[in-house]
């Protein structure tokens, strides 16, 4: 991962906490951030087994593995209010998600499947996954 590649995923992930410094110290000197989610995005909380499929079958935007658990796919404010696929959960305000540093794309614990690249404030494309993508990529017979 070239040095702006990761700067960009740092910026996205510390821009995603309402005090940035808060979550760059963090994904400086630690593994993880807790963020809050419904702050920039909501996540969409899958069983590993369909999520990582998902993004297998190659779905675009960010997910971050829970091994053996979930897999948690950042998706646009509002999602909460009308997801409504079985078997799975959208996590709105209220709610906090382990995020790991842009750099670990491997275990041991939470990392990255597919890594942010963009701002959570810009496109869809790479910052944040299209709700009607995943809803379809969990729909599709293949899963």
């Amino acid at each position: 991962m070239s040095i702006a590649a990761v700067n960009a995923a740092r910026s996205w992930i510390s821009e995603s906490d309402p005090d940035s410094h808060h979550a760059d110290l963090w994904l400086r000197n630690a593994r993880i951030v807790v963020l809050p989610v419904g702050h920039k995005w909501c996540a969409v909380k899958v069983p590993s087994g369909p999520g990582t499929a998902a993004v297998r079958a190659g779905l675009n935007g960010p997910a971050i593995l829970e091994p053996r658990r979930f897999v948690y796919f950042p998706v646009p404010l509002g999602t909460d209010e009308s997801w409504l696929v079985p078997g799975t959960d959208c996590l709105g305000e209220g709610n906090f998600l382990g995020v790991p540093g842009p750099t670990f794309t491997c275990g041991p614990g939470v990392y990255w499947l597919t890594r942010p690249t963009g701002s959570p404030s810009g496109s869809l494309s790479g910052a944040l996954v299209d709700p009607d993508e995943l809803r379809a990529a969990l729909a599709s017979p293949c899963l």
